[in-house]
């Protein structure tokens, strides 16, 4: 009818007290307050709006007595302290030193598992203990962890795979240290983050949470003056002062990769010393791609060795003139990703099902702390539903983890042999937006400056440090067959014919 309404539906446990609710309206970062009156146990909420808001809560100020969201619980002690269960990963050297801190857990059924028997999907059910800090299970998980030396230091987070279950990962220096918290521990269950040292406390942290229930959110409209605009050309001293340059990609789009180009002939035409880092070329073709650069093959070698076309598949046109470029001007190139048939594998079965050669190709330290990056993965893999062999979320997350981390990991790599060279690396957006994806697992590993460009992705705040508007440019495209083959060992099997 013309107007704005927020309309959703409230439900409550059975028979309720008739009880008043805030609900805080945010329109410009202003909040402005409606009160509504609930009576029964299930109520169509329909409020009529001035202007479209940016966010909507429920019950910001917790004026209603009620159970938190799981978006609302911090990952505190208190969750560990005296629950039912609990698997202790600890190595049988370090467990005379953390018996007191875990007897004072107050937990009376407790799993032992040593670090090198317990398996991600171990994980799934359950509280844990991890002893260690620098525990391979540890590192995993949460990638390195920065803790002082010394003391006694607690880190509560929410497991990733089920984020109802908690984490407590403990470092003890020794076993005086660990007694001299027993009697005390329990007194600190609300914080997320503690340490102590000789038993006096000397941190203590809860992590931050949303407050109330988020009914509704959205970017606000962002105001973009094409006058003022940078070009491309006017951004490029401000990259060339970054040690790392991400670029992203849309990987179908030409205009794209004209513009990855730009930016590695510009780097090049200022005499910068690089390398440049590409997704689509897989970490063990690496002595392949080296080979080409060096004339040792021809480009049809390259291709099949490097089993471009079964490993990425997208038309080769779209990156040659890159590839070109570096070959010709003795650029070096670096193959980021691992197998397509080690990440198939994982988000389909998940980590603990890859075999030993497999395993070895993945790096020791993985990070799953990332909310925001869990949540937003969740919204991808509600749109692969119908895909049969994706099943379970949590092999999907990890194999997208892998994915993003073993390119963080092959970048860092590149560094540390090249400290005096910059590196540029092309991904597609999804790995590169909000950083979530290979640049902070890349500054978790070395702080590095750097710097994020998007192409063609939607305006937000923090999602990069530069997004580009471009033209799309429809180049001429390698002919397709229009069917889908297999090779065998008597030749090619037409596998289906597609309908024109």
């Amino acid at each position: 009818k013309g107007k704005l309404h927020l309309t959703f539906d409230l439900s409550r446990e059975p028979d309720p007290l008739p009880l008043t609710i805030q609900i805080s309206i945010y329109t410009d970062n202003i909040p402005s307050v409606e009160l509504i009156h609930v009576a029964a146990s299930e109520k169509s909420i329909d409020l009529p709006l001035a202007a479209l808001p940016s966010r909507v809560v429920l019950d910001e100020q917790y004026h209603v007595m009620r159970h938190l969201t799981e978006a609302e619980t911090p990952p505190v002690l208190a969750a560990i302290l005296g629950s039912s269960h609990i698997i202790a990963v600890i190595s049988p050297e370090e467990r005379d030193n953390f018996q007191p801190l875990i007897d004072a857990l107050g937990i009376p059924d407790i799993t032992y598992m040593t670090p090198d028997n317990v398996n991600i999907t171990d994980l799934h059910e359950d509280n844990l203990l991890i002893a260690g800090t620098n525990s391979n299970l540890s590192k995993m998980l949460f990638g390195e962890m920065d803790m002082p030396v010394g003391g006694v230091h607690l880190r509560i987070f929410k497991n990733p795979f089920h984020t109802a279950q908690r984490i407590l990962l403990a470092d003890v220096a020794n076993k005086a240290e660990a007694k001299a918290i027993q009697q005390k521990l329990r007194h600190y269950g609300s914080y997320s983050d503690l340490a102590f040292n000789q038993g006096r406390n000397i941190r203590k942290e809860i992590a931050d949470t949303e407050n109330g229930i988020l009914i509704f959110e959205r970017t606000p409209s962002m105001a973009v003056m094409p006058d003022q605009m940078p070009t491309l050309d006017r951004i490029i001293p401000d990259l060339l002062e970054k040690r790392v340059i991400f670029v992203g990609e849309q990987h179908n789009r030409f205009e794209h990769h004209i513009n990855q180009l730009h930016i590695i002939q510009q780097f090049h035409k200022a005499g910068s010393d690089f390398g440049v880092g590409m997704e689509m070329f897989k970490k063990p073709f690496q002595g392949v791609i080296d080979s080409y650069l060096s004339d040792k093959i021809d480009e049809q070698v390259f291709l099949k060795q490097t089993r471009y076309f079964e490993e990425w598949g997208y038309d080769y046109h779209l990156y040659k003139p890159i590839v070109d470029f570096i070959k010709k001007n003795h650029i070096p190139l670096i193959a980021l990703n691992l197998p397509a048939k080690i990440t198939r594998q994982v988000s389909r079965s998940g980590i603990d099902m890859l075999d030993p050669a497999d395993k070895d190709l993945i790096p020791d330290s993985l990070d799953f702390s990332d909310n925001r990056y869990a949540h937003d993965l969740r919204e991808v893999f509600a749109l692969h539903n119908g895909q049969e062999a994706l099943k379970d979320f949590n092999y999907f997350y990890q194999a997208q983890v892998l994915w993003d981390e073993t390119m963080a990991e092959t970048a860092y790599q590149f560094l540390q042999k090249a400290p005096d060279r910059k590196l540029i690396v092309l991904a597609g957006n999804g790995h590169l937006r909000y950083r979530y994806g290979i640049p902070e697992r890349l500054h978790r590993r070395e702080m590095v400056s750097s710097a994020v460009i998007l192409q063609d992705e939607t305006i937000e705040s923090g999602i990069a440090d530069y997004v580009l508007q471009t033209t799309r440019i429809e180049g001429i495209r390698s002919p397709k067959l229009g069917v889908s083959v297999e090779e065998n060992d008597t030749g090619l099997l037409v596998k289906s014919v597609v309908d024109k």
